[in-house]
């Protein structure tokens, strides 16, 4: 009964060794690949704003300033 217990943990520990690499690799390249869009979608934001305010600016100045 015990060496069926021992076998069974043998088992689960040889299983969980192999497949951790392979979680780990998962597990990073989602973190990279959240990562990775998280910046793009904060620089686009950035870049979107910075139009905006040179669109605003150059309507602003054709038309005489604010006053």
């Amino acid at each position: 009964m015990a060496t069926k217990s021992l076998y069974g943990v043998a088992l689960a520990l040889a299983l969980a060794l192999t497949l951790a690499p392979t979680l780990a690799l998962t597990l990073t390249l989602t973190l990279t690949l959240t990562l990775a869009l998280t910046l793009t979608l904060t620089l686009t934001l950035a870049l979107t704003l910075a139009l905006t305010l040179a669109l605003t600016l150059t309507l602003f100045s054709w038309r005489g300033g604010i006053g």
